[in-house]
């Protein structure tokens, strides 16, 4: 059949590990993390939004929220519709 645990052992011994640097902070004060459901091609929209911007999707959402909450009309200006 093929590959013996020694084989596959070894082949994983030559894997090459490699280092990147960490990315400088663009942010100020303490971050937290939250998880949200979307479906899967909004996903798939982001991911490729981000990575047409060389950007992470975690930076692209944050942008996009910050926009999104900066143009958003203050609760109490809303008219009430209903009785």
């Amino acid at each position: 059949m093929g590959n013996s645990r020694a084989e596959i052992h070894s082949a994983r011994a030559k894997t090459t590990t490699v280092h990147y640097m960490a990315r400088p902070k663009v942010y100020e004060g303490k971050r937290v993390t939250t998880a949200v459901r979307v479906p899967e091609e909004l996903h798939s929209r982001l991911a490729e939004a981000a990575a047409e911007r060389e950007m992470s999707v975690n930076y692209l959402v944050v942008r996009a929220v910050e926009n999104y909450l900066d143009r958003l009309i203050p609760a109490d200006e809303l008219k009430l519709t209903r009785d």
